[in-house]
This record gives C-alpha cells, sequence and structure tokens, in this order.
C-alpha cells in the first residue's frame, strides 16, 4: 500500500494581504482526505501562528468526518532564524503551549536552501560547505523521523 503525506504550511495564501489569518481551503480539505498523515511547516511570526488554532481545528474536522485514520504528526518549525531572539522565544513558547503537538526538530533558514531549489535537487546531494551540510543533516533527520512515523 502506497502511503499518502499531506503537508500543509500555515501561511497566507496571499502575503499581501495581512487583514485575516490563513486561508485554509479546499485544497488542504482534498489533501487531508487523502492522507494517512499530515505535518505542518510553521514560519516563526505572528501572522503565521494565527493560523495554528484553525489548522488543527481542520484537521480534526477531516479525522472526524472523511479520514479517521489521518495521522496528525504535528508542527514544524521552518525558517528558523537562529540568531533571532523573537524566533527563539517564540518557539519557546509554541513548544510549551502545544507540547506534543510540536515536533522536536527545527528547519533553519539557510541559504543552502534557496541554492538547492534553485538547481532543483534535495540539499543532501552535492553539499558542500559547512552550512550546506548542516542543512543537509537537518533535512534527512526531518524527513527519516517523520518517515518513521508513518511505519
Amino acid at each position: 500500500m502506497r502511503r499518502s503525506f499531506a503537508c500543509e504550511t500555515a501561511r497566507p495564501r496571499n502575503p499581501g494581504h495581512h487583514r485575516h489569518a490563513p486561508t485554509l481551503g479546499r485544497r488542504l480539505i482534498a489533501a487531508l482526505i487523502a492522507a494517512d498523515a499530515v505535518v505542518s511547516p510553521l514560519t516563526l511570526n505572528g501572522y503565521s501562528v494565527q493560523g495554528i488554532t484553525d489548522l488543527l481545528k481542520t484537521v480534526q474536522t477531516v479525522r472526524k468526518r472523511f479520514n479517521p485514520t489521518i495521522k496528525n504528526l504535528g508542527l514544524l518549525a521552518n525558517m528558523v532564524n537562529a540568531r533571532s531572539g523573537t524566533h527563539r522565544q517564540m518557539l519557546a513558547e509554541l513548544r510549551d503551549t502545544l507540547g506534543d503537538k510540536f515536533l522536536p526538530f527545527v528547519l533553519h533558514n539557510r541559504v543552502a536552501i534557496s541554492d538547492a531549489i534553485d538547481q532543483r535537487k534535495p540539499v543532501w546531494r552535492g553539499a558542500k560547505g559547512q552550512s550546506s551540510q548542516s542543512t543537509a543533516q537537518e533535512m534527512r533527520q526531518v524527513c527519516t523521523a517523520i518517515l518513521e512515523q508513518l511505519q
């Protein structure tokens, strides 16, 4: 049996529009209905954090009404700036508040990710330099942990 996996970012559909929390639309619902599991990458800013409650409620609703076997693997801190006091504080507060709903991993904001996207290849392929190697290691750890939870 092939496993399916939904990944939805709690971020606005239109970054220029700042009046409402992120929209959780039909595409997300369809992906959740078809998925075995979901991980929700979350950028550490107030706007993205506003959408967490709606996102978690949506996953719960889909579980109750359409897909009782979906596993919510949790929220994943993404694009984290380790030098930012705001990011460190927000991450600590989210972990304290959400506990087991927050994955123990962090994906840092690094140039190696942008470079890999531009080159259309995995960040761990051809990783050179300390930053690229650290990024590759982070990504592999997160992917491995997620895949292990799907077993």
